[in-house]
């Protein structure tokens, strides 16, 4: 099986923006260090605190551009000069040339790709996420997380083909606690039943909230599995708080719907793994709700798990 693939938030893959910035020579490097405290007083430049105030222009590093503020910032000012830039009363004036135009990133850089693309126009810094660099390597699982990622997926594999047996929509889901990798439920779709809002993975989460004394459900298929013996299955170390798959990780082999992503926010999953992708996902396809800022919580999700054995399923229908 290759390395599931990481949704991430469309920021990782953007092309980095440039944008117009003034900027002048220090025609003395002797004053760099006066020039760059006045200016970071005056003008802090909060939004692009990822860029370099200076820039060297040589290799010798004996010509130095400064960076001084946005082209939009003085946009009302008829000439643009120095004294209308910085203020009458600055006293590094005379260290300064003339205010010129250059193309700056106006994007911050969030991976390694985006930080040489962005410094071949200005140096930034930049505070590496080895997460996300281990992420977009394509190495992110070991052979034994491999392994146990592909013996769950081919479970939701199993329930799905059930399920289309069934005459209902062939998609399986199982939910796992990776701390000692049990299952904790495990079921295949039923909206072609009685309830249409019976998705596998909202009925994987019903069966997790049976595990423990609730759900919603009345559901006496056979082929459903959710752990009786809840409290053999959760590490009481990891499983903390009211919610009901806190730690959790979903396996399973259609990309989840708009209802179901949420109600994995909702129940707090710790990973989402995924087989096949639908036009209408809410998990990287059409939508990222697992990225989406205004969200009290955030999981990890991975696509084209099994993607061979899941896609089949749906090339049938």
């Amino acid at each position: 099986m290759d390395q599931p693939e990481p949704i991430l938030d469309d920021r990782y893959y953007q092309i980095i923006q440039l944008g117009d910035f003034y900027v002048s020579v220090i025609k003395d490097k002797k004053n760099t260090t006066k020039v760059i405290r006045e200016l970071t007083e005056r003008m802090p430049n909060k939004e692009f605190n990822y860029l370099k105030r200076v820039k060297s222009t040589n290799n010798k590093g004996d010509s130095l551009q400064v960076l001084l503020c946005p082209k939009d910032d003085v946009a009302s000012i008829n000439e643009v000069t120095l004294e209308a830039i910085i203020g009458e009363d600055s006293s590094i004036l005379q260290y300064l040339g003339k205010p010129f135009l250059v193309k700056v990133p106006v994007t911050q850089p969030l991976t390694k790709k985006q930080h040489q693309e962005a410094s071949l126009n200005w140096p930034c810094t930049f505070h590496e996420d080895k997460q996300i660099t281990n992420l977009l390597s394509g190495k992110y699982f070991n052979d034994i997380e491999i392994e146990k990622i592909k013996k769950h997926m081919l479970k939701a594999v199993e329930l799905a083909q059930i399920s289309q047996r069934k005459q209902q929509e062939p998609i399986g889901a199982v939910i796992v606690d990776p701390t000692n990798d049990i299952i904790i439920s495990a079921s295949h779709d039923l909206r072609r039943g009685d309830h249409p809002l019976q998705h596998a993975v909202m009925i994987c989460i019903d069966l997790v909230a049976r595990s423990q004394g609730g759900g919603m459900w009345k559901l006496s298929d056979n082929d459903l599995v959710y752990n009786q013996d809840i409290n053999t299955a959760i590490s009481t170390e990891n499983k903390t708080g009211p919610y009901l798959c806190t730690g959790y990780d979903l396996y399973v082999t259609q990309e989840p719907c708009s209802m179901c992503a949420m109600a994995l926010v909702h129940s707090r999953i710790n990973r989402v793994f995924y087989g096949s992708s639908h036009k209408e996902g809410a998990l990287g396809s059409f939508y990222k709700i697992h990225t989406q800022k205004g969200l009290n919580h955030h999981y990890e999700v991975y696509k084209n798990t099994l993607s061979i054995e899941c896609n089949k399923l749906y090339d049938q229908t």
